[in-house]
C-alpha cells in the first residue's frame, strides 16, 4: 500500500481492466500509430486524510484508506525505448477545480472523437491517398 490510494493503473503490469499501457510520447515528429510500443503509465490516486495536513492521524488509525481529502493525485511516466536517457515522469496533486476542469476537458474531447468517422480513427486513415 502506498501512501496515497492507487485507483487507476494503466500499465500492463497491474492494470486489472486490462487496458494496455498508454503510448510513450516521443516528441511530435514521430506519428502515432495503433501498434506502437507502449512504454507509458498512467496512474491515479486520491490522497487519504491521515496524509493530508490539519487531519488528526489518529482518527483514521488502522484505516489504510479512509475517506478522501479534496486531492487527486495523477502521475505519467514515459520511456523512450530508443534512448533510454529521455525517459520522463511526472506527478502533479490536482483540487477539486482542477479534476472538475480535467472531467470537463477529457469529456468534450470523447465526444468529438466519438463523432469523427470510423475512417479518421483508425491506422487506415494514414495509408489513404486523398
Amino acid at each position: 500500500m502506498s501512501i496515497y490510494c492507487s485507483r487507476l493503473s494503466m500499465d500492463d503490469d497491474d492494470d486489472p481492466t486490462g487496458l494496455p499501457s498508454p503510448i510513450a510520447y516521443l516528441g511530435s515528429h514521430v506519428r502515432i500509430q495503433d501498434d506502437a510500443w507502449r512504454y507509458g503509465v498512467l496512474d491515479t490516486a486520491h490522497i487519504p486524510p491521515w496524509c493530508a495536513a490539519g487531519v488528526n492521524a489518529e482518527t483514521f488509525a488502522g484505516d489504510e484508506d479512509g475517506p478522501p481529502v479534496p486531492y487527486f493525485r495523477l502521475s505519467v511516466d514515459g520511456y523512450d525505448w530508443r534512448n533510454p536517457s529521455r525517459d520522463a515522469s511526472a506527478t502533479v496533486i490536482l483540487d477539486e477545480q482542477q479534476v472538475a476542469a480535467l472531467r470537463d476537458d477529457l469529456t468534450q474531447w470523447l465526444e468529438a472523437v466519438n463523432g469523427l468517422p470510423a475512417l479518421l480513427r483508425t491506422q487506415e486513415a494514414d495509408n489513404e491517398q486523398p
